[in-house]
């Protein structure tokens, strides 16, 4: 059962990552036909009072889906590791 879920997991995590990752190259590889801005600079342009960073690795949209993923998952399995702990498991 555990082998189950984890194996789904891992596909959805795939699925999701090379998502996040192709819309990435087609926001990099496509431009406004109006102003010639390329559609992942708008996507990344700073709100106002943000700064100036454009593309900063840290910005981009597969980072930030990674590193949110990341986090998920560390307060999942400190979850599931705590309720482990406490049954004794």
């Amino acid at each position: 059962r555990a082998r189950e879920h984890a194996e789904d997991f891992a596909a959805t995590l795939f699925e999701s990552s090379l998502q996040v990752w192709n819309l990435q190259r087609v926001l990099a590889k496509k431009t406004d036909p109006l102003t010639h801005d390329c559609f992942l600079d708008v996507v990344l342009a700073p709100r106002v009072g943000q700064g100036d960073a454009l593309r900063t690795p840290q910005r981009l949209p597969f980072a930030v889906f990674w590193g949110r993923m990341v986090q998920a998952l560390q307060v999942s399995l400190a979850r599931a590791l705590g309720d482990a702990n406490a049954r004794g498991d």
